[in-house]
């Protein structure tokens, strides 16, 4: 995952979601992978999309450049190797496995968490940012500085609950909501 950073993990997205979409057609057959492909979707669909867009935006705005593109290949790798173990071994019903793609999952969003932190932490380019700024420009960069280290946090707790289910089952109830 070179310079074609974005673009890989754009596909790896949409194909885990192609995926999940083909899991569902299955669930009749198969009850217990409905969860299977949701995570999928979830975990391999959505969150690489969320590090796409992010690994390609959010510096062009920040005036910013990311620090290790190294560091967003491992982020972006374990997120992708993460989701699909998880998702295997729903399917096969293999819970040590389950636990290695959640973990996974979760180092990524650490990783995510660590490399937009360092990215804001930089003083910013005296160039404008895109589109040229407006008066209040300034204030909109800070609201959305503080989104996305927001997000970014929202999104580890999510990763830590997934990660916590894998051990604890309810004796009643489900944590399908959570």
């Amino acid at each position: 995952m070179g310079k074609h950073l974005v673009a890989n993990a754009f596909v790896a997205a949409f194909l885990a979601m192609a995926a999940a979409a083909l899991t569902v057609a299955l669930v009749p057959q198969h009850g217990s992978w409905w969860n299977a492909a949701v995570q999928l979707s979830i975990l391999g669909g959505f969150v690489p999309l969320i590090y796409a867009v992010n690994i390609r935006i959010v510096p062009v705005f920040a005036r910013r450049e990311w620090t290790s593109l190294n560091a967003l290949r491992v982020q972006v790798s374990l997120g992708i190797v993460g989701a699909w173990l998880t998702f295997a071994s729903q399917l096969g019903d293999r819970i040590q496995f389950e636990r290695l793609g959640l973990t996974a999952v979760l180092l990524a969003g650490l990783l995510f968490f660590k490399n937009v932190v360092t990215l804001f932490r930089q003083p910013a380019a005296t160039k404008p940012a895109l589109p040229l700024p407006y008066p209040d420009q300034k204030k909109v960069d800070q609201i959305a500085t503080r989104f996305t280290r927001v997000s970014g946090a929202y999104l580890l707790l999510g990763l830590i609950f997934g990660l916590l289910k894998s051990f604890w089952t309810p004796d009643w109830g489900r944590w399908d909501l959570v």
